[in-house]
């Protein structure tokens, strides 16, 4: 299944599927507040990226159809986007130039408890453990029932003081800041 998106002057993006010569709306997202000068998929994760003459770069879950981040410029409005094929880099266009970015954290938050590493990556809470050289899924990371997509915890700490299991919390900094925590028995085997 083929999405096509599109941005226009009715402060709306509209997500349409085609499939051979037809095509159909599926959903719209609103919340920019003037016209919709770009979209643009990111090249590796289920987002979408807009940027509007309203001063705002958004951007949203694909799949929950819902915004996620906003960053707004007050002096100028924004006309542009493009992404790198292979990198972690965008750019978007402005009235006065333009701005290089990147999305996705390129180093993970991790902790240290002896010989295991715990660290978030992909939208999975792993360990790797360094005298095996082995790494390890622990669970799917989810935060209010919905997986995590580019919010990657800020930071990882863990609780040394509970001998009996493996207690981590994992610290956000999305939505107004938020942790999960996970307990875990202490034999991971």
């Amino acid at each position: 299944m083929k999405i096509v998106a599109s941005g226009a002057d009715d402060k709306t993006i509209k997500l349409w599927r085609l499939s051979g010569n037809k095509h159909w709306e599926m959903d719209t997202l609103k919340g920019h507040a003037n016209n919709v000068s770009c979209v643009l998929f990111h090249p590796r994760m289920e987002i979408l990226l807009s940027d509007s003459e309203d001063k705002t770069l958004r951007v949203w879950d694909l799949n929950r159809r819902v915004q996620i981040h906003q960053q707004r410029k007050d002096t100028d409005r924004f006309w542009v986007l493009a992404a790198h094929p292979s990198l972690n880099y965008f750019a978007t266009g402005y009235d006065n130039g333009m701005t290089v970015f990147k999305l996705e954290r390129e180093s993970h938050a991790s902790v240290r408890s002896g010989s295991l590493i715990f660290f978030v990556k992909n939208k999975n809470l792993y360990y790797h453990d360094l005298s095996t050289k082995e790494k390890t899924i622990m669970a799917p990371v989810n935060t209010n029932g919905k997986q995590v997509m580019m919010n990657q915890p800020k930071s990882v700490y863990y609780n040394h003081f509970n001998q009996s299991s493996h207690d981590i919390i994992l610290n956000f900094d999305c939505e107004g800041g938020s942790f999960l925590i996970y307990e875990f028995h202490r034999d991971l085997k």
